[in-house]
């Protein structure tokens, strides 16, 4: 009986997976290409394309199928049609959608400030800060790194694009020093892409100077500068 209860419960999970997230997408890519594809597995409900953040040489999507059977099918599939989306010699990258939200119930920050998750590394720890204990109290004018992660929690109550600039200030030196000036601003610019990166993520590339060089990549592909 537990058994049949545990595989109907994933086969209810699996059949709530039915958004995808696409990146390495062809930048001369419609809708309507990406739909005409994409029908061919069953009804597309919605489809969201667009550019990364301070580059058209990529696009990425996210799309919602009827079902998770159909998701399923585009997810595992090799077949022309769906590469046929993807910039050549690119990873055809597909994978399950979460929304930030999600992200953060999975990964939660917990009551007292930010803890982010361990990349690649059983060594690495990052000290966890304290709450914001007044959240009626407004931050200082200039916002230093520290101050953030001390306060965790109201820093991520301010406006999106105060963050936004605040993360661009703090990675662009990091990122000077992995590859010269000449990408590093665009190159902060599609990192703090919130609708690619959550804020707990974005902090992690501060941190962790694997996990930047990681993203640092993947923007280069993107905007056609591999090495």
């Amino acid at each position: 009986v537990y058994k049949r209860q545990s595989q109907t419960r994933e086969s209810r999970e699996e059949e709530d997976k039915k958004v995808l997230y696409f990146r390495n997408l062809r930048p001369t890519l419609t809708e309507s290409d990406l739909e005409k594809v994409l029908s061919g597995y069953g009804t597309v409900n919605r489809i969201t394309l667009k550019p990364f953040r301070g580059s058209h040489a990529c696009k990425y999507a996210v799309v919602e199928m009827e079902n998770g059977k159909q998701a399923k099918e585009i997810l595992t599939s090799t077949a022309d049609d769906i590469r046929s989306l993807f910039l050549e010699g690119k990873e055809l990258y597909i994978r399950y959608h979460q929304s930030n939200e999600e992200r953060h119930s999975r990964n939660p920050s917990p009551a007292s400030g930010y803890q982010p998750q361990k990349f690649n590394s059983s060594t690495h720890t990052v000290p966890k800060p304290q709450a914001w204990p007044f959240q009626d109290i407004l931050p200082p004018k200039v916002l230093t790194l520290d101050y953030a992660k001390q306060n965790w929690r109201g820093f991520k109550a301010l406006p999106s694009e105060k963050r936004r600039s605040c993360y661009q200030e703090w990675l662009y030196p990091l990122i000077e020093k992995q590859i010269g000036p000449r990408l590093a601003k665009r190159i902060s610019v599609m990192i703090t892409d919130f609708e690619v990166m959550t804020d707990e993520e974005i902090l992690q590339c501060i941190e962790i100077e694997q996990a930047l060089k990681q993203r640092v990549g993947e923007c280069k592909e993107a905007l056609g500068e591999d090495d």
